[in-house]
């Protein structure tokens, strides 16, 4: 066991660690939602491995020097023993050891996979010059990876989940795309705002205070006077009456359903 924990420590500890940093990464994210499950997931990992380091290996140990008999207590538990206490002969940990001082060639042959990486794999990846191409290949689709992500987009429209001549599919299409909006349907409100710069987000911290998102900033330059009131009536107006805004905005009397303030006014 102490052979073997000198021997795999290192590697468990940097695959350990390369993953505890992949779910890290989420901390750049707006998200308080993503940032908690990096934070959660990296210390899942970071925890199982110190188990693995401290409490498996004990488990193991004591298992193997005092409960590894036939269930029943035995003369290392307690000092009078039973006289039917016995252990197993052999026992798990023998069979195994005996297993594999036994092995042959032809149980060394059978092992394809462990043949494969020694002979192919190790002897490809020995080469300085075959690394290198390994290495340029993985920076290419690492180039490649970065700009495809640059491209995402945020969803547009529900996510499909059947093939397209589904006829439960086909019926979904027509409810969301067919039907007009009527004035009975479930609408969001949306607020324009006039007045304001970029929002202060000096000390916000979404996970930590989910309530507080940030502090308004009145423009200093705004100025509610008459081309400014003009403005915001044109603005309504073009959002009732813009066709193209049809699909998004509530119709209410064949244009938009638009609350403009300007207007109550006078």
């Amino acid at each position: 066991m102490s052979w073997v924990y000198r021997r795999t420590w290192t590697a468990m500890a940097i695959t350990s660690a390369t993953i505890c940093c992949a779910f890290l990464c989420t901390l750049l994210s707006p998200l308080a939602g993503t940032k908690a499950f990096g934070i959660f997931a990296a210390l899942v990992v970071l925890v199982d491995y110190i188990f693995v380091m401290t409490l498996f290996c004990t488990a193991t140990v004591i298992y193997h020097n005092k409960f590894e008999k036939d269930g029943r207590c035995c003369c290392d538990c307690f000092s009078n023993c039973s006289p039917g206490c016995k252990n197993l002969d052999p026992t798990p940990t023998m069979i195994a050891s005996s297993a594999m001082s036994t092995n042959d060639n032809s149980s060394q042959d059978a092992d394809r996979v462990s043949t494969f990486f020694q002979e192919r794999v190790f002897t490809f990846i020995k080469s300085p010059t075959k690394r290198a191409i390994l290495g340029v290949l993985f920076a290419a689709w690492l180039i490649i990876s970065f700009v495809n992500v640059m491209k995402l987009e945020p969803t547009k429209e529900t996510e499909q989940f059947l093939d397209e001549d589904h006829p439960i599919q086909k019926s979904v299409k027509i409810l969301e795309n067919e039907f007009p909006v009527a004035d009975n349907d479930v609408n969001l409100q949306i607020y324009f705002s006039w007045g304001l710069d970029e929002v202060d987000r000096t000390g916000v911290n979404q996970l930590l205070n989910p309530e507080f998102v940030g502090e308004p900033v009145f423009s200093e330059e705004f100025n509610f006077g008459e081309n400014c009131q003009t403005a915001m009536l044109e603005a309504c107006e073009y959002l009732r009456a813009d066709d193209s805004l049809a699909p998004y905005i509530k119709r209410d009397g064949g244009v938009g359903s638009v609350s403009c303030f300007v207007e109550e006014l006078g």
